[in-house]
């Protein structure tokens, strides 16, 4: 539910002025009424967030995606109320939230899943005992390099799609790791 109160390291703030939403359509104030934030609002907000990633930054990964998760799951569970309160304000159309509402909470939790499995730390096992070949012989299709090319989920340009996981690669392509963006 919309307080219109300010949330600034777990308390409530009233603000000494306010201000209100309006209907796209006709222009009208929709309550509830929202506090300015003051100066020392803005500051103990920031101080309140710098200890916070702190916190945050020490969590193990699980933790972190946990997180992830739960916010994920407080959105979907705002439904139709944030659906409805969005269209009011913004005008556009009940499908489009929805859709942008649910990519939403699909990149929440793709992070999650992200952030548990490590893969965005880039990290490589060098097993020992392996022999060691010139750089040119790594190269070459002939050795058995696989033909597989590992994308992280990225963002092409300004779309939101993410970019799977796992492609085969053309066969014009020798190693595993080739970019797209090369």
């Amino acid at each position: 539910m919309l307080t219109g109160k300010n949330l600034v390291a777990g308390e409530w703030r009233d603000g000494k002025s306010s201000f209100q939403a309006v209907q796209a359509d006709n222009g009208q104030s929709i309550d509830p009424a929202f506090a300015e934030a003051s100066r020392d609002d803005v500051s103990d907000a920031c101080r309140a967030a710098a200890d916070a990633q702190t916190t945050f930054g020490s969590l193990d990964p699980a933790s972190r995606a946990k997180f992830l998760r739960l916010a994920a799951d407080k959105i979907d569970a705002l439904g139709d109320t944030l659906t409805q309160r969005a269209m009011a304000e913004s005008g556009l159309p009940e499908a489009r939230l929805n859709g942008e509402r649910g990519r939403t909470v699909g990149q929440l939790r793709l992070f999650a899943d992200e952030v548990e499995n490590g893969g965005w730390q880039g990290l490589r096992i060098d097993h020992a005992g392996r022999t060691p070949r010139s750089r040119n012989a790594a190269r070459t299709p002939s050795r058995g390099m696989p033909r597989t090319v590992n994308w992280s989920p990225t963002m092409r340009s300004n779309s939101c799609t993410p970019i799977p996981s796992i492609l085969k690669a053309p066969a014009q392509w020798p190693i595993a790791g080739h970019s797209a963006s090369r």
